[in-house]
């Protein structure tokens, strides 16, 4: 299946992204960033060659053998980037329809969703929430329970 365009699928594939985060330069880059409630990023914005791009960061467990015993071990959660969306293209492309419409008809669409998480919460975003956030320069949003009332914002696994 291959994605809308909006989606990138490897960050790896980003020049201008790789040269942001070898430099260490990602907070410079950053233009907008989503927390939870208890103070976790879930997401972030960079600017990559003047274009807006939104990165999600999932934790994914790895095991860490301790010092002196190699028996017992700790879950550690190492935190990666895991996949971005564009958020400059044409509106429309953030948009898929709902189910097939009949021939003459106007289908319901559905605004694309950005799944994001962090140790407290898995949530996601609407795509057109998330751009309208970068259009209006807002710095950062607290996902809070109005905000979620507001933005459409559903956590995931409820």
């Amino acid at each position: 299946m291959t994605l809308p365009e909006p989606w990138v699928e490897d960050l790896t594939t980003v020049p201008g992204l790789q040269a942001i985060l070898r430099r260490g330069l990602l907070s410079k880059a950053r233009i907008f960033s989503a927390w939870c409630e208890k103070g976790d990023r879930l997401l972030q914005v960079v600017r990559v060659g003047g274009r807006p791009l939104a990165i999600a960061r999932e934790a994914r467990p790895t095991v860490v053998m301790q010092a002196g015993a190699p028996t017992r071990h700790t879950m550690r959660h190492r935190v990666q980037p895991n996949k971005g969306m564009w958020l400059d293209l044409d509106a429309h492309l953030y948009y898929l329809p709902v189910e097939p419409a009949p021939v003459g008809e106007s289908r319901a669409l559905a605004p694309l969703r950005f799944a994001a998480q962090c140790q407290h919460e898995h949530v996601s975003i609407p795509a057109d929430w998330l751009r309208a956030q970068v259009e209006q320069g807002a710095r950062y949003r607290v996902i809070d329970a109005a905000t979620r009332r507001a933005a459409r914002i559903t956590r995931l696994g409820e």
